[in-house]
C-alpha cells in the first residue's frame, strides 16, 4: 500500500522508488511551465499541441527540467490522451522535488 503525502496542495504516493500523482496538463499554451497545485493534482501548461503525442513529451521534459530529474526518471502512467493524467517518477526522492512544486508562473 502506498505511503500519501500532500505537498504544496499536490497529493503524492510513495512507492516502490517512485513518486506517483496527478497532473491536470493544458496543452497549447504560450509556453510550458509548471503552474502549481489544482485538486491535489499538480496542473502544468505546456506548449505543444496535443496531437501525436507531442504534448505528452512535452510534459516530461517539463518534469525533467523543472524537477531536476535525470531524462528517463518520469513516465505518464494513465490518461495519455486526457488533460487529466497521472504521473511516475522513478528513483526520485519526495524531499528533491518538494519544493519545485509550487510552480514556475
Amino acid at each position: 500500500m502506498p505511503e500519501l503525502k500532500v505537498i504544496n496542495g499536490v497529493e503524492i504516493a510513495i512507492m516502490d522508488g517512485a513518486l506517483e500523482f496527478a497532473l491536470r496538463v493544458i496543452p497549447g499554451a504560450g509556453s510550458s511551465v509548471i503552474v502549481g497545485a489544482h485538486g491535489g493534482a499538480l496542473k502544468v501548461r505546456v506548449s505543444a499541441a496535443p496531437e501525436k503525442g507531442k504534448a505528452n513529451k512535452a510534459v516530461i521534459n517539463l518534469l525533467e527540467m523543472s524537477l531536476g530529474i535525470k531524462r528517463g526518471a518520469a513516465s505518464i502512467v494513465s490518461g495519455e490522451t486526457s488533460k487529466d493524467k497521472r504521473v511516475r517518477l522513478d528513483g526520485v526522492l519526495l524531499e528533491s522535488i518538494a519544493d519545485k512544486l509550487l510552480g514556475t508562473r
